[in-house]
């Protein structure tokens, strides 16, 4: 397979590899990959979870109760946190 990147995308993949812990772009796409087959599963996991979540912000919106963008990072992190027990 042939794979053309975009600039902006060559210039990650070299910075990656002179980072030195991948020795081909091939190594590099693997684990990106790996990565995005980890987070399918944790949305399929957490599908219900991420639902009802997405629908407690969509009524504190109506209810003009609005959280700070630090609020939502704090949040991520727990949810993150629970997720890899």
């Amino acid at each position: 397979m042939e794979l053309t990147l975009t600039p902006e995308s060559e210039e990650r993949l070299q910075r990656r590899l002179s980072e030195g812990r991948w020795k081909s772009p091939a190594e590099v796409m693997e684990t990106a990959l790996d990565i995005l087959d980890d987070l399918d599963d944790v949305i399929v996991r957490n599908r219900e979870e991420l639902e009802a979540a997405i629908q407690v912000g969509i009524e504190s919106a109506e209810n003009e109760r609005l959280y700070t963008a630090e609020e939502v990072r704090t949040h991520l992190a727990e949810v993150r946190a629970q997720s890899q027990r």
